[in-house]
């Protein structure tokens, strides 16, 4: 009536019955409704019958489940770290194929710029070593001087790049974060970059906007910086239009995205990917773009570093044979901008 022993326990109950057939001392256990585990021992007496002692295992029992759950934890923990070693192996590993590939494209660039200046510094010294030059001689070395310094410059901006991205990559660069009007930042962007695209023949568009952003301002116009210089440059004919686009939110908070189009090649779908990496340039790829004028190669990979550093989304969106779209996303502020927040004026994107 209490529930202690069910219709399998008094089978074991009645061990007596059969005293010749059963083997002595005869064991058993049993876990009691509450949890409790007793070890039964039966034991004949010489007269018939026989006597039962009852034993509690249950610190036993529990010790024994405390010592499996040990192992299995143990095992588990085990299993998790051999697979965040592998996992970081493997990445290592990438990394550090990436990184050859990237010293290896860097070298080489390098290369060609010091070797063209050499080329040039040496024509020019075979040329000093003749007569006094014609006005026409004069004219060669004057373009042979400016063609090496053309390649000194173009060095000077791949190193920089260069310095630029293991500054990122080894986390010395300080985010400082701050409320500001985005306006003024697009304004000054809209000055800096609308002299190089007249000179491209293109019609360079700046969208006000009245809404204040929290960022970094210094390295968010780098970002943007790299958008308008890619566009401008891989845009043959047409226009570059600089706006911003605000997106609610109601999980994370309104955001604003900030949006640079052309109406350049387009970048195809499979490439789209690749144009953040190290040394990946468009022009050679899509047919877009100058080839006298192709880039570093660098600017989308210093804006995929700044964006993860700043924690700002940056996506990309392109039809092939009409333009692209690259946007950076950052959060809406609901305060307005102190003037103490306005963003000074930097050169233009390093690498692109």
């Amino acid at each position: 009536r209490r529930g202690e022993y069910s219709a399998h326990d008094m089978k074991a109950l009645l061990t007596n019955r059969d005293p010749a057939n059963q083997q002595w001392p005869y064991r058993y256990e049993r876990r009691r409704p509450d949890g409790t585990v007793l070890e039964i021992v039966a034991n004949p007496l010489p007269e018939g019958g026989y006597v039962s002692t009852y034993i509690d295992v249950t610190e036993r029992y529990r010790a024994a489940e405390a010592l499996r759950e040990a192992n299995e934890s143990l095992e588990h923990r085990v299993r998790e770290r051999t697979d965040a070693l592998q996992q970081a192996k493997a990445e290592a590993e990438a990394a550090n194929a990436s990184k050859t590939r990237f010293l290896a494209a860097a070298s080489h660039d390098l290369l060609q710029p010091l070797n063209a200046a050499r080329l040039f510094v040496s024509a020019l010294e075979e040329s000093m070593r003749g007569p006094l030059p014609t006005p026409d001689q004069r004219t060669a070395e004057c373009g042979m001087i400016d063609n090496a310094a053309a390649s000194l410059r173009s060095t000077e901006m791949l190193l920089g790049g260069l310095l630029d991205i293991s500054s990122l990559d080894a986390g010395n660069v300080r985010v400082q974060k701050r409320s500001f009007a985005i306006d003024e930042l697009l304004g000054g962007l809209g000055v800096e970059f609308s002299a190089l695209a007249q000179e491209r023949g293109l019609t360079l568009k700046v969208v006000s906007c009245g809404a204040v952003v929290r960022s970094d301002p210094q390295l968010l116009r780098r970002v943007l910086q790299n958008f308008l210089s890619n566009a401008i440059r891989y845009t043959p004919k047409g226009r570059v239009l600089l706006g911003c686009r605000r997106r609610r939110d109601p999980i994370n908070g309104d955001r604003l995205r900030i949006e640079v189009w052309d109406t350049g090649p387009g970048i195809p779908e499979a490439k789209r990917r690749e144009v953040f990496e190290e040394f990946r340039r468009l022009g050679g790829e899509n047919g877009g773009g100058n080839p006298a004028d192709k880039g570093l190669g660098l600017g989308l990979a210093i804006v995929d570093r700044i964006a993860r550093l700043l924690g700002h989304p940056v996506s990309l969106r392109s039809t092939v044979g009409r333009g692209t779209g690259v946007a950076v996303e950052e959060p809406l502020e609901q305060a307005r901008a102190t003037p103490g927040d306005r963003p000074v004026s930097t050169p233009a994107a390093l690498s692109a």
